[in-house]
């Protein structure tokens, strides 16, 4: 099994932008495999709290998605 994902775009809550499964699958907050996240029940792989997490992890300005965070 990958996590390639189907290609359909899944609502990030800490960006609140879709992206790709693959992307789900790279965050620090989402734990799931493709699966779960195609679901599109973030409890089934989401771990992000907006009223306690951070939206930047101090990963460098050039990392990939953070540096739209």
């Amino acid at each position: 099994m990958t996590d390639e994902g189907s290609g359909e775009a899944v609502l990030c809550r800490r960006l609140g932008e879709l992206l790709s499964v693959s992307e789900h699958v790279a965050c620090p907050y989402c734990f799931g495999r493709s699966a779960e996240v195609e679901s599109q029940e973030h409890g089934r792989f989401c771990d992000y709290d907006a009223a306690r997490d951070p939206i930047v992890f101090g990963f460098p300005d050039s990392f990939g998605r953070m540096s739209r965070g």
